[in-house]
């Protein structure tokens, strides 16, 4: 059985995963509860004996950390974690053009529910750029958890995420995908950590072979 995830930390109380790239959390449209992560979680703790429940969410196609809990009492205390922005959230995306501030603060607010406008928070740090490609490679940091939002985000700073097929910019992404080999946002949750019954945590998840290749100087282009 395909898992589509490595295990960075397990304990009675939660699970820390590296998610693979490609598969979605949940059941959605067009994607069937026994092809979602979900499932797979379950059928893999079930077969220990223990139960899974989702805090938090990553996009079908972004990669790294995820936090499940593996009880009630666990659940509701990430659940209130990731409401009060106690849980701090590192990524790592590559986007198009050269960001100028190498520092900065996102505070655009984006489509909530009901199509409201909510707050949304977005700090980031500029690790690199290639002038000759025309990217940059960018550190993020969200204190809130909107739908999509540092795709969003940085795609109305006009820097959207490389291979983003939403809101990037479909003719550059068609130049990058033939160049690169990339067929997916080039968007990593790299680093999590938080508090838990008094003590600390956080963990890295390593960077996935498609886009760590790129970052790594493994291909003559970048």
């Amino acid at each position: 059985m395909t898992v589509n995830f490595d295990i960075l930390y397990d304990c009675e109380n939660f699970a820390v995963i590296n998610k693979n790239a490609g598969i979605a959390v949940q059941q959605w449209t067009n994607v069937p509860y026994e092809k979602s992560l979900e499932c797979k979680l379950k059928n893999y703790f079930h077969q220990k004996n223990e139960k899974v429940f989702l805090v938090h969410r990553l996009d079908k196609d972004t990669s790294g950390c995820l936090i499940i809990a593996k009880n009630l009492s666990a659940k509701e205390i990430f659940e209130k974690m990731f409401r009060e922005g106690d849980v701090k959230k590192e990524y790592l995306t590559l986007v198009k053009g050269i960001v100028k501030n190498k520092k900065g603060t996102i505070k655009i607010p984006l489509q909530g529910r009901g199509n409201s406008l909510v707050n949304a928070l977005t700090f980031y740090e500029v690790k690199k750029t290639f002038s000759k490609e025309n990217i940059s490679l960018v550190k993020v940091k969200i204190k809130t958890g909107r739908k999509h939002q540092i795709r969003q985000h940085f795609a109305k700073m006009h820097h959207p995420v490389v291979m983003d097929k939403i809101y990037g910019d479909f003719k550059f992404n068609k130049n990058f995908e033939k160049t690169y080999k990339l067929h997916r946002q080039f968007l990593h949750a790299q680093n999590i950590s938080f508090d838990f019954k008094d003590k600390k945590y956080n963990f890295t998840a390593p960077l996935p072979i498609d886009i760590g290749k790129i970052i790594n100087g493994a291909t003559s282009r970048i």
